[in-house]
Order: C-alpha cells, then sequence, then structure tokens
C-alpha cells in the first residue's frame, strides 16, 4: 500500500521508524522502512501490548482496519 500510494503520487508518507514497537528488531530490514511510513501515515499502530507481530498472518479483520485507515486519511484531504 505504502508503494502504491507514493508511486501514483497520492500522498508523501513520512518514514517515523519502527521503534516504537517493542518487537521492531524482528521487523525485516526489507520491509522497515515500508512499516515506519504505514505507522507514519496512522495506517498500522501494532497491537495493544506494544508488538508488531511481523511474522504473524495478518487477519482479514486486521487487513479491513489498515485499508479503512488508508481510505480515511486520502478521504479526509480532499
Amino acid at each position: 500500500m505504502v508503494n502504491a500510494a507514493e508511486t501514483l503520487g497520492a500522498m508523501v508518507l513520512t518514514d517515523t521508524g519502527i521503534s516504537q514497537f517493542a518487537d521492531s528488531a524482528d521487523i525485516p530490514s526489507w520491509a522497515a522502512e515500508q512499516v515506519g511510513k504505514a505507522a507514519g501515515a496512522s495506517w498500522v499502530s501494532g497491537m495493544p501490548d506494544g508488538g508488531f507481530y511481523p511474522n504473524k498472518q495478518l487477519t482479514r479483520a486486521e487487513a479491513a482496519v489498515m485499508l479503512y485507515h488508508v481510505i480515511e486519511t486520502e478521504g479526509n484531504k480532499e
């Protein structure tokens, strides 16, 4: 989603880093910038315990929440 938003010129996302997640060391280096940008855009916020759980499969409900945040963010810019 991050790459698509930037490629389409829909938005410029700021990488706020991944240090906010308790398990940030588990986030692969190839994904860290994208996770940081998604967090900076408030598309992802992690779990209530502060973890991101990068090795856990995403549920449909979690995917729906992320898509909702993307749509909400874009919709508020018009």
